[in-house]
């Protein structure tokens, strides 16, 4: 995933590009963990320090240079659709994102008609997912 305005962007990554290295090791077939933590940096890596990203885009290799930054990112977001309905995307089921979906669920407007956009979903820790996925049952166990 590419934040919009964060480094990666800056430097010109895409949604789509193909990460290949990182520092000049190989990525492929690394588990996700580790390549997240080749990109956080060892125990000295703070925000600033550089990060080298080898990518492909349609066949052709590229280089880029990072610097790391700490990113903020909103895993619950609410909004309405151009019919009505409320729109509640979960990026990430990230410690509260459970408590947030309950409280979108509670706000929405009785008969407004509801998407739950979960198109890109991480996923993340399995006791917030289950705490969305009950706001949307009534009783009974998921």
């Amino acid at each position: 995933r590419v934040q919009e305005s964060g480094p990666a962007d800056r430097a010109g990554i895409r949604p789509g590009d193909l990460l290949r290295a990182i520092d000049g090791r190989s990525v492929t077939g690394l588990p996700s963990t580790e390549v997240v933590r080749l990109l956080r940096g060892g125990a000295d890596a703070v925000p600033g320090s550089q990060v080298v990203l080898a990518t492909e885009r349609s066949g052709r290799a590229r280089v880029h240079t990072l610097s790391r930054a700490r990113l903020h990112t909103e895993s619950v977001t609410v909004g309405r659709l151009p019919h009505g309905a409320v729109r509640i995307k979960v990026t990430a089921f990230t410690k509260g994102s459970g408590a947030e979906v309950r409280s979108a669920l509670a706000a929405a407007p009785a008969r407004a008609g509801l998407v739950l956009d979960l198109r890109g979903n991480s996923g993340g820790l399995v006791s917030e997912a289950v705490t969305a996925a009950s706001a949307l049952l009534d009783g009974g166990l998921v």
